[in-house]
């Protein structure tokens, strides 16, 4: 998710203006990318919901780097989050969106096809 952000920054030349994009959307889920975060400028509950609060985001990506013009720090942020809306009723993970599976954690996550444990040699 990362490298998207990456993408993002690159068309604003690191420099982005505070933003939301959705992008990289596929049948059934939605890519959220929210640019040059300031949470500064979150005074209250609201605004904080605005970019972490919708149910219906699973997974997230965060980003720092630095604007060369002007020195600043640019926090970004990537969602992963399902076009469905329906109400869930039951357990955590009981009824997962189309597209992801629960975990071991009791939570819903992306299905990872080519994924295998690989296990880290140790030094």
């Amino acid at each position: 998710m990362e490298k998207f952000i990456y993408e993002e920054l690159g068309k604003t030349g690191g420099c982005p203006d505070p933003s939301v994009n959705s992008a990289r959307s596929d049948y059934e889920l939605i890519m959220e990318i929210h640019l040059n975060v300031r949470p500064e400028t979150m005074k209250d509950e609201q605004s904080v919901l605005k970019l972490v609060g919708d149910w219906r985001k699973f997974q997230m990506a965060y980003v720092e780097t630095k604007c060369m013009v002007t020195g600043e720090e640019v926090q970004n942020y990537a969602f992963w989050k399902t076009r469905e809306e329906p109400e869930y009723h039951g357990p955590p993970a009981s009824q997962c969106p189309a597209g992801t599976t629960a975990t071991s954690d009791g939570l819903c996550g992306l299905i990872l096809e080519d994924w295998e444990k690989k296990e880290v040699p140790e030094d």
